[in-house]
């Protein structure tokens, strides 16, 4: 499995990534501004390309309609990320990451979540035979939709329409975030428990170790935000809270 990793042109694009990274933000090579830039503001966008491009670049070489719907969805959820990304690192640092680009923001990142959630819905694992399995796909998909749309108003559409000053803290969002990192995570390691090939249980291995990441980087904020504590301003922290886009 590694040599066929290493033999891919993206995954060595992305080891090569990681690697430039974490030793720039690591050792004090750049100026501290330009580390402070890079860490907080433009460290996604180059991560979450390469997933987009390593999705497009696979795609064609799947066969199953299945598998070629879960990992388009996938890269819609990294799409969608990438459009919070790219706004956000040409508006935040001048000061100009308004309330309405805060929701921008939460919307776009739920239809990422979304993307994600309805990718791990798919089971393209599973030998769907006959319309019983169909309607059972379509019914999982149908409650994914409407858990997102709620925990949508919930946590955004309310805050930001009722109590705009709570709302800029940031904390619902990450609510949302972390009641949305909470069913990914359940709904990957039930998949990897029902996958009966050794490459799916991988994939879902992968997918939840990310996911685990991510849950934890939310908390961390969650937490630093509702003042349980300081969190540190080290950039490593930053390299260390985005793990799970490699």
């Amino acid at each position: 499995m590694l040599n066929a990793l290493l033999g891919d042109a993206i995954a060595r694009v992305a080891i090569l990534l990681w690697t430039a990274t974490a030793i720039s933000l690591a050792v004090p090579i750049l100026p501290a501004a330009w580390m402070q830039t890079l860490s907080t503001y433009l460290l996604d966008i180059p991560a979450l390309t390469v997933a987009i491009a390593a999705v497009a670049k696979g795609l064609p070489k799947i066969a199953d309609e299945s598998e070629r719907r879960f990992w388009r969805l996938l890269g819609m959820g990294c799409v969608a990320w990438l459009a919070v990304s790219l706004p956000y690192a040409a508006l935040a640092p001048g000061g100009h990451w308004s309330l309405g680009w805060k929701v921008y923001g939460d919307l776009v990142y739920v239809v990422g979540y979304l993307g994600l959630i309805l990718a791990i819905e798919v089971q393209p694992h599973r030998l769907q035979t006959g319309t019983l399995g169909e309607r059972e796909r379509q019914l999982r998909t149908f409650g994914t939709i409407v858990l997102a749309f709620f925990l949508l108003v919930y946590f955004v559409v309310v805050p930001a329409s009722f109590t705009g000053a709570s709302y800029e803290t940031s904390i619902p969002s990450f609510y949302l975030f972390v009641c949305m990192d909470v069913v990914i995570l359940i709904r990957v390691l039930a998949n990897r428990r029902d996958a009966w090939s050794v490459r799916w249980s991988w994939v879902y291995t992968w997918l939840a170790v990310a996911a685990a990441f991510i849950l934890t980087g939310d908390l961390v904020e969650l937490a630093s935000h509702v003042g349980l504590f300081t969190r540190s301003e080290e950039h490593t922290s930053e390299l260390q809270s985005r793990l799970h886009l490699v």
